[in-house]
C-alpha cells in the first residue's frame, strides 16, 4: 500500500517538475484511489522513471504502467524463453532488445552458453521494465531527499 507521504511526495515532486500544472484536491484524491495498492518502493521507482521520461505531467496510468507486474519475466525466466524460442518474433519486446544487444537468437546457439547467459541477463536488466524500476528504486530515496529539501524553499518564495 502506498503511504500518504509517498503519494504526496510524488505529487509535490511532479508539481515542481511541471509548475504550470494545476493540481486540485479532486486530482489528488483520484491519484490516491488509483495508486493505493502500489507499494512505496514501486511508486518511488515509477516516479523516478516518469521524471526521466515523461514530457508532460504523468497521469495515473503512466505511473502504473511503469510498475512491473507479477507477469513480467525475471531475467532467468526471460533467458529460458529465449532458449526455447524458435524465432525472435514470439518474444516480448524487452527480451528482443536484450537479445539484439548480445547478437541475436542465433548467438545463444553458437557461443558459450554460460557467457551468453551472463551477457543476456545484464542486457535484459537494462532493457526490461523490471530492471529499470529496480534501478530507480535504489536511486529514489536519495533523489527524493534532495528534492524535498528544496521544495519548502520554493513554496516560501511563491508568496
Amino acid at each position: 500500500m502506498a503511504s500518504d507521504k509517498a503519494i504526496m511526495s510524488m505529487m509535490m515532486t511532479f508539481r515542481e517538475m511541471w509548475p504550470n500544472r494545476v493540481i486540485s484536491e479532486n486530482t489528488i484524491k483520484l491519484y490516491y484511489l488509483i495508486l493505493e495498492n502500489v507499494s512505496d518502493d514501486d511508486l518511488a521507482g515509477a516516479m523516478v522513471d516518469c521524471l526521466e521520461t515523461c514530457k508532460f505531467f504523468p497521469v495515473p496510468s503512466e505511473i502504473v504502467e511503469r510498475i512491473p507486474s507479477k507477469d513480467d519475466p525475471t531475467g532467468e525466466e526471460a533467458f529460458e524463453m529465449c532458449l526455447h524460442a524458435s524465432n525472435i518474433g514470439e518474444l516480448p519486446d524487452a527480451i528482443k532488445r536484450a537479445l539484439y544487444n548480445i547478437g541475436g537468437l542465433s548467438s545463444l546457439r553458437e557461443r558459450d552458453l554460460i557467457q551468453m547467459r551472463r551477457a543476456f541477463l545484464e542486457s535484459y536488466s537494462e532493457m526490461s521494465k523490471v530492471g529499470r524500476i529496480n534501478r530507480n528504486r535504489e536511486r529514489a530515496p536519495k533523489l527524493l531527499a534532495q528534492i524535498m529539501k528544496h521544495i519548502p524553499l520554493l513554496e516560501a518564495s511563491d508568496g
